[in-house]
């Protein structure tokens, strides 16, 4: 079991006003609770080599490691212990084989906090999805049309508003709250219940268990990030995997590898930040990063540039409220104002919210240098998110990076990885990085 920060968000709730310190068992029906240091991104035990495939190599690479077990290093290849058993033997070759061969079986992988979890693979494309985060990360893998059902908190979430996001191809079954009454999710006959992040759905998973129903439930790291588990591009690697769609998988990662690249390939100069949220003319509230190393997806995104979050609470608390004064002492470089809007909103209607919530900062540094920015946490803080850092760059940056082609890019993504159809991305409000 694992003590972390729930996710208000991903619950679906959005607290507003006085600060809430929360400290939230999470975990489940997990096989095991080993903590492992991470050995690449492809956290799937048959992974023998540590890259990201699970191939003909890392069979080659087990049977190797079968032949004289003695040559085997737990910390530099720990997954090629296939089954977790502790040792190499012919039965991590064999299951090994059968993953190879796209055959059924159990797979063991790393879950959203680090912990050893297994499902059946591969999984079943009969999905339900907990909340927005793993319906975007479905649709960049092609599997929109096997969404089957979703929680109560999508069916009122103001994103699901925008129907050219999110096209009406078929009706979906509202499975309630998995976390506090799993029989709705149970009665909807979906197979595969994907959650963003790590959070307690043990009723879900001991009412299956009491049931032997041959459902399987799948926590990885698409919005909220914990440092122990599998990292975004890791996550989707393994969901590829998990589903037998490693090409959308790849062809996602290798594309956001390329922007992190580029621009990890520059030397800039370091930045703090405010990730700012409900903002008033008394006080903000802000996002942070936690001291076990969670974060928001917000503030994962940006920490693949040089930008740091300016504030660090005493403890874990959630949306910390800082009044004004704080925020002028404190003096970022940097202050984003994170909407919760819709995606559906127009750019006009993007640009006022920005505007009005933008100008409670006014007497901070950041506003009188023009470094206030507004993003919209439902695409900064998702899976589309990395595709928005060469933008945020060249007004971060302006003399090494080219807003341009940061445009490009985002388009590039919305071209490949959504479902919107022929559209510019400089007439959606989700997709602006709004400027003063």
């Amino acid at each position: 079991m694992n003590t972390k920060l729930i996710a208000i968000i991903a619950a679906g709730i959005v607290v507003v006003g006085a600060a809430v310190a929360v400290a939230v068992t999470f975990g489940g029906n997990n096989s095991s609770n080993d903590h492992l240091d991470k050995t690449g991104r492809l956290l799937i035990y048959g992974n023998a080599d540590n890259n990201d495939y699970l191939d003909g190599d890392d069979l080659d690479l087990v049977k190797d490691l079968v032949k004289d077990p003695s040559k085997w290093d737990k910390t530099k290849n720990p997954y090629a212990d296939t089954n977790h058993d502790g040792k190499i033997d012919q039965a991590d070759a064999d299951l090994l084989q059968k993953f190879v061969n796209k055959e059924s079986a159990t797979m063991y992988f790393v879950s959203a906090s680090g912990e050893v979890d297994k499902i059946t693979y591969p999984l079943s494309k009969n999905i339900g999805c907990i909340h927005m985060y793993p319906i975007d990360a479905c649709i960049a893998l092609g599997l929109y049309e096997d969404i089957k059902a979703v929680t109560h908190n999508v069916v009122t979430n103001v994103q699901w508003g925008d129907k050219a996001k999110y096209p009406e191809t078929h009706a979906f079954t509202d499975i309630g709250k998995p976390q506090t009454d799993p029989e709705p999710a149970l009665q909807s006959g979906v197979k595969t219940i994907l959650n963003h992040t790590e959070s307690d759905l043990s009723k879900l998973e001991t009412a299956i268990e009491a049931g032997h129903l041959d459902v399987n439930v799948v926590q990885l790291n698409l919005s909220l990030y914990d440092p122990d588990g599998p990292d975004r591009n890791g996550s989707m690697l393994m969901l590829g995997v998990m589903f037998q769609v490693e090409d959308k998988a790849e062809k996602y990662v290798k594309f956001m590898d390329k922007i992190t690249d580029e621009i990890k390939g520059k030397s800039l100069a370091a930045k703090t930040c405010l990730c700012a949220l409900y903002p008033t003319a008394a006080s903000t509230e802000v996002d942070v990063t936690y001291d076990d190393g969670t974060m928001y997806g917000e503030l994962f995104t940006l920490s693949f540039i040089n930008v740091k979050d300016a504030f660090h609470p005493s403890a874990d608390i959630m949306y910390p409220e800082l009044e004004m004064e704080e925020v002028y002492n404190l003096n970022p470089d940097v202050i984003f104002y994170v909407s919760l809007s819709g995606t559906n909103d127009t750019v006009d209607e993007g640009k006022a919210e920005f505007k009005e919530s933008a100008d409670f900062f006014k007497e901070t540094n950041a506003y009188k240098n023009k470094m206030v920015f507004g993003a919209n946490y439902y695409v900064l803080g998702n899976v589309s998110g990395i595709a928005q850092l060469p933008l945020i760059c060249s007004y971060l940056w302006p003399n090494d990076f080219d807003s341009e082609k940061g445009w490009n890019y985002i388009q590039e993504y919305y071209d490949q990885f959504t479902l919107y159809k022929d559209v510019d991305v400089k007439t959606l409000a989700g997709a602006q990085i709004y400027t003063l």
